[in-house]
């Protein structure tokens, strides 16, 4: 609970006045998301976004293209899971991947393997994390040897 107060206040350092309520892009990208058990156990590479609904950042992102990401990923077989740190249903999440500034984004291979680097904090460079998206869909191509499957923390 603590991280997710934390992950509201940073987010709300990030806001400034006269912060954006949910934009509709967003709204279109919540509600085509993957819902996380049934990303956890699909042996797919996933994208988790973790935003928050008053997040200027996540809006103008939103609002800028990254909806168009998105629905790439997913006719290339990716899920793309959105996570509102302020459902605290995702509080385990939030803290499991150090989320602190929002957006953020995690990359996690068919096989499991998360990507070293989450993107996060501040503008969104959407032609990077197109770039991410096609670099997660490569490598999985090319196939691992790790077990399939998210590595996702266990229900309490």
């Amino acid at each position: 609970a603590a991280a997710a107060l934390v992950v509201a206040s940073v987010g709300s350092l990030l806001l400034g006045e006269g912060a954006p309520a949910l934009s509709r892009p967003l709204v279109e990208m919540v509600a085509a998301s993957t819902p996380i058990a049934v990303a956890s156990t699909s042996g797919k590479p996933t994208v988790l976004e973790f935003f928050r609904q008053e997040c200027r950042y996540c809006n103008e992102a939103a609002a800028g293209g990254l909806g168009e990401v998105e629905q790439m990923a997913r006719q290339k077989g990716v899920n793309w899971v959105m996570l509102d740190t302020d459902d605290v249903s995702t509080t385990r999440y939030v803290q499991k991947y150090g989320v602190y500034m929002l957006p953020h984004f995690e990359f996690i291979s068919a096989s499991g393997l998360r990507d070293d680097v989450p993107e996060e904090g501040g503008p969104v460079d959407i032609s990077r994390i197109a770039a991410r998206v096609a670099m997660l869909t490569e490598t999985d191509r090319q196939g691992d040897d790790q077990p399939p499957g998210l590595v996702f923390p266990q229900g309490r």
